[in-house]
């Protein structure tokens, strides 16, 4: 376990030395009786004159709230291809961030996860490893209107009523999360 530690130290501590920012990101979330789905775009920025192409780690939640992820996908908008997971385990997957000399890259990337015990999570608190605050977020939990939450962590900015559906909206700048985005459902008719 200690070796995997440095290994990932070594290679969080070599993305941040060059110069790559974590800038933001826009999800979406989608909540049913059966699954959390998430569709993220991420903005990275290299602000050095050299090309970056650096293995990054995006966690999954694997605790009582996470259930098994699927449908997995990672799309780098900015080249216009889907992109390859290099490894995919239960709590997460490291993929290789290519980006370009002084130039953003925007990736997106997605995957579902079974809900248990009423809860969904998403990991907020790895943003800590980039060293720095995201300069913005925007949210949106997009549910069924007969869902009732009786638990989030952070608070909606806005809640919308949408024909059938609960959209709520949560904005941030300067962004670093104390804590993880949980989401409770106390129930959900049908």
């Amino acid at each position: 376990m200690k070796e995997v530690l440095n290994i990932f130290l070594i290679l969080s501590t070599s993305i941040f030395s060059q110069g790559v920012k974590f800038l933001g990101e826009d999800i979406t979330f989608r909540l049913d009786k059966e699954y959390f789905i998430v569709d993220g775009l991420y903005w990275f920025y290299n602000e050095t004159d050299k090309p970056v192409e650096k293995i990054i780690y995006y966690p999954f939640p694997a605790d009582y709230a996470a259930g098994e992820v699927d449908s997995i996908s990672i799309y780098n908008i900015s080249e216009q291809r889907d992109e390859i997971a290099l490894e995919i385990g239960d709590t997460g997957l490291r993929h290789l961030l290519m980006m370009p000399a002084n130039d953003t890259t925007i990736y997106r990337i997605g995957y579902r996860q079974s809900v248990r015990n009423g809860c969904a999570k998403y990991i907020l608190t790895s943003t800590a490893e980039w060293n720095r605050p995201l300069e913005w977020v925007k949210y949106k939990l997009i549910a069924d209107d007969k869902a009732e939450i009786n638990k989030f962590s952070y608070e909606p900015d806005k809640l919308y009523q949408v024909d059938n559906q609960k959209i709520f909206y949560w904005e941030r700048r300067n962004f670093l999360p104390e804590f993880d985005f949980v989401i409770c459902i106390k129930k959900m008719n049908d």
